[in-house]
């Protein structure tokens, strides 16, 4: 299942993808998506964006999907350097 998580993101390069677009994609129950981004995150491979006060200085930026709101989290995969 978290293969098929990762694929998600490997489809939307560059993006940052909220719950609400993950879930649309997976038949899990919330809780069980939260556990497996949680687990992605921790392992490395995902990289979690939280509401910014200013988007102009946020270094995410660039993958952001335009903006999350006060109570949103996004998740992107890592940027290998």
């Amino acid at each position: 299942m978290l293969h098929e998580l990762l694929e998600i993101f490997r489809r939307a390069p560059n993006t940052t993808l909220t719950h609400a677009m993950i879930a649309a994609e997976l038949d899990v129950a919330p809780g069980m998506l939260d556990h497996m981004l949680r687990t992605l995150v921790r392992s490395g491979r995902l990289v979690e964006v939280e509401h910014c006060a200013d988007c102009a200085a946020c270094p995410l930026t660039k993958i952001c999907v335009g903006g999350l709101d006060l109570r949103q989290r996004g998740y992107a995969l890592r940027v290998e350097c």
